[in-house]
């Protein structure tokens, strides 16, 4: 009886939580839709007003980091306030996608898809936000396929460690990595206080409720994130890319040390950078404000 009890009081929880996203996503002025691709189905966000078809001025495409799902843009999104329609997916692996062992989840190939995808909703134009993973991605784009983007905002991206952060040294010391050796709610604490300098605040059935939904990824997530280190170093092609391009790093990121946002600002020709005090891993959840006032800006004013 009481393991039934159990089970009804986490799909209640669930329910509440998902009715939670849905009001972020009516916040952020989006909506969720999916699309068949080869390879899999996409599930996806964009902008609940105009189309994402021919659009003159770009789309905003969002790109999330790794083990992470097109929901952890919604606060960003709604702060951008941008006229630009917003494209946000969950990157193959990810989020609601299907996880399958057989696909390989490196930079390149999860580029390729994610222009796939882009043909398939007729998207010619972009301006891409890629965060960490995300930002890697952005970059293989925009070398692989550099007449669909026209600008870059890198936050906290992948692809240019050219001096280790702490996560580095702790694999290297302990032979652990709290991105991917979660197995337990203890170690989704962990993974937590490692990404963020300021979390926001969760509720803790939430809590229990994100902790479960990680623990739950662990043999995915140990496949992609050995798909991506494999393939992850994108500094051989920072000199083929030509456009307008803004760093946005936290002086507190563990994973990812400040001196990348140095590397990338130096050798993305006319990039601008910014570099938010106190802030680790994610800006985009830790300051999504400030986080997305900074693209804004550089959006309107700069990516031209």
């Amino acid at each position: 009886m009481f393991i039934l009890i159990k089970q009804a009081f986490k799909r209640f929880l669930t329910k509440i939580f998902d009715d939670a996203i849905r009001v972020e996503y009516q916040k952020a002025g989006l909506i969720k839709k999916n699309i068949a691709l080869e390879g899999g189905d996409i599930s996806y966000l964009c902008s609940n007003t105009g189309s994402l078809v021919n659009q003159s001025g770009g789309v905003l495409l969002m790109l999330h980091g790794f083990g992470a799902e097109k929901d952890i843009w919604s606060g960003f999104a709604r702060h951008l306030a941008t006229s630009l329609p917003m494209l946000i997916p969950d990157l193959p692996g990810h989020g609601e996608n299907n996880q399958d062992f057989e696909v390989d989840y490196s930079v390149h190939s999860q580029a390729n898809r994610v222009y796939k995808l882009l043909q398939a909703l007729n998207v010619s134009k972009v301006h891409i936000v890629g965060h960490s993973m995300g930002g890697a991605i952005a970059l293989r784009l925009a070398h692989l396929y550099p007449e669909i983007v026209s600008s870059l905002v890198l936050i906290s991206a992948a692809g240019a460690e050219i001096k280790p952060g702490v996560l580095e040294n702790i694999v290297d010391s302990r032979d652990l990595n709290p991105l991917v050796d979660v197995k337990n709610k203890e170690d989704f604490q962990r993974l937590i206080e490692f990404c963020m300098s300021k979390p926001p605040y969760v509720p803790r059935p939430f809590f229990n409720l994100l902790a479960d939904k990680k623990i739950a990824r662990f043999d995915i997530d140990k496949k992609i994130f050995a798909d991506i280190a494999a393939d992850i170093d994108q500094s051989g092609h920072l000199d083929s890319i030509k456009v307008p391009a803004l760093i946005i790093w936290g002086d507190q990121d563990q994973i990812l040390n400040v001196a990348d946002a140095d590397y990338l600002n130096r050798h993305l020709t006319g990039s601008y950078k910014i570099i938010l005090p106190g802030i680790g891993h994610v800006p985009i959840m830790e300051d999504p404000r400030q986080t997305a006032l900074h693209a804004k800006y550089f959006l309107e004013h700069l990516a031209l």
